[in-house]
């Protein structure tokens, strides 16, 4: 009987873990959505990727490995960058979670780097996170249109 109410036990704690997973990357892939639209941090930002994370840009063809590499890439320190009108970057529209994959869609708002306006850009972003809640694998989907 001790060994039954013992086995019921585990299979409960085992099936409460997997929805507090799914809640886990997507509470962490809300955070990382939140200060990229925020953009004040970029340490925060990239502290969201693994050591040896893949960086894929779909349009441009463009694949970034190992956090130095993307950290160079979306280095929000080069050149001038003017927030748009609404104070954040980006719109998410719909977020789906599946394990530790997450599919975002949404839209970039217009703003304007080095005295250029871009956008508005729609997007989707694939990100697999690791069992740390660290980016390992992304592929960006932006419509890059001027």
């Amino acid at each position: 009987m001790k060994q039954s109410v013992l086995f019921i036990f585990a299979v409960l704690l085992l099936m409460a873990c997997k929805p507090a997973l799914k809640n886990t990357i997507e509470a962490k892939a809300q955070e990382y959505f939140n200060v990229y639209t925020e953009r004040q941090s970029f340490e925060r930002f990239i502290a969201f990727y693994a050591p040896n994370a893949v960086l894929k840009d779909i349009v441009s063809g463009e694949e970034f490995e190992g956090k130095d590499k993307i950290q160079a890439f979306l280095d929000w320190s080069k050149g001038d960058f003017v927030m748009p009108e609404q104070g954040k970057l980006m719109s998410v529209d719909k977020q789906i979670v599946k394990g530790n994959t997450v599919v975002t869609q949404g839209t970039f708002h217009a703003f304007t780097y080095n005295g250029q306006t871009l956008g508005p850009w729609e997007f989707v972003i694939v990100q697999e996170y690791n069992d740390a809640q660290l980016i390992i694998k992304q592929s960006d989907w932006i419509n890059y249109a001027y």
